[in-house]
């Protein structure tokens, strides 16, 4: 049983910023927060480094140096450079893990997503997200980040599995609700890992600093 919890526990960090989103959300406000960069602060490995933002096809979209003390301004890439890579905003979840339906209020949108950058500071090299875990008695909460592209406005709702995301043999229930305007838009994605499955919510965030950290260190 304890390993069984491990597992359980253990990749739910990773679905804390890959937009693992479970449970009811609520209302999203009628305006979604919009940025043109991530500002963030590193607090794996030591000393200077650099964030990459990659796409798997395209390879690099962006980089930016990172500070002494951990901090970066990562430029948030024009649509001009992936381009080739936009998918129907309805299919942005399933981009990164989470499978099903979901419906668009503009049928015609696209999108893109980012959860993660490519680290190298001292001598930590490594996926790097947006996001902290705090340990309870039999459950971990966690809170986290994402940042989607739409060329157009749109809100996306509905329900997807992100079991295949977290990596356990158990369906995850993702109830989706989110507001988008065209261009880069913040989600926040938060929720409750324990023996019982995966509780969040996938909610419009805000642009406000973030703390990143690789994932075998959250």
């Amino acid at each position: 049983m304890l390993k069984w919890m491990k597992n359980l526990l253990l990749p739910s960090l990773a679905l804390t910023l890959a937009l693992a989103s479970c449970s009811s959300a609520p209302t999203p406000p009628a305006t979604a927060e919009q940025t043109d960069s991530i500002t963030g602060t590193v607090v794996s490995g030591s000393g200077t480094g650099k964030v990459i933002l990659k796409d798997d096809a395209l390879g690099q979209l962006s980089e930016a140096p990172v500070a002494a003390d951990g901090s970066f301004t990562l430029p948030l890439p024009a649509p001009a450079k992936f381009s080739s890579r936009l998918m129907t905003a309805t299919e942005v979840l399933g981009s990164i893990g989470c499978t099903g339906t979901l419906q668009s209020s503009a049928p015609g949108a696209k999108g893109y997503g980012v959860v993660t950058l490519d680290l190298t500071r001292g001598n930590k090299v490594g996926k790097a997200l947006a996001g902290q875990v705090t340990n309870g008695m039999a459950s971990k909460s966690f809170e986290g980040r994402a940042w989607i592209y739409t060329d157009q406005a749109t809100t996306l709702s509905g329900t997807v599995d992100c079991q295949k995301l977290v990596g356990i043999g158990i369906a995850i229930p993702a109830t989706v609700n989110v507001t988008t305007q065209a261009g880069w838009n913040v989600l926040k994605v938060s929720g409750t890992g324990s023996l019982f499955g995966v509780n969040a919510k996938v909610e419009n965030g805000t642009k406000e600093p973030t703390t990143w950290r690789t994932l075998d260190e959250l």
